[in-house]
């Protein structure tokens, strides 16, 4: 894998009904120059604190050298939504 493009920034802001925006992840990788980032990464967001509330979750993928090649494609998989709340 060749990996050309990088650097990779991932983030994830949440924006409140009433107005507001957070950052709640932002990560930066490097595939070109480090190996190991070229797989899923995991991310968990505690979202506990929003319980109740409406709220707009945003991921986005900020791309530095994006070439339109098979190889270079990048984003959010399976995002999943857990309640740690007992069932009613």
């Amino acid at each position: 894998l060749g990996a050309p493009t990088g650097p990779l920034t991932f983030r994830a802001t949440l924006e409140r009904a009433g107005g507001g925006t957070e950052t709640l992840v932002e990560r930066t990788i490097h595939p070109r120059s480090d190996v190991s980032a070229r797989r899923w990464l995991p991310v968990a967001i505690d979202l506990g604190r929003y319980a109740g509330a409406t709220v707009t979750l945003e991921l986005s993928v900020q791309a530095s050298g994006l070439r339109e090649e098979a190889s270079d494609l990048v984003g959010w998989a399976e995002p999943r939504f857990v309640s740690s709340l007992p069932a009613s």
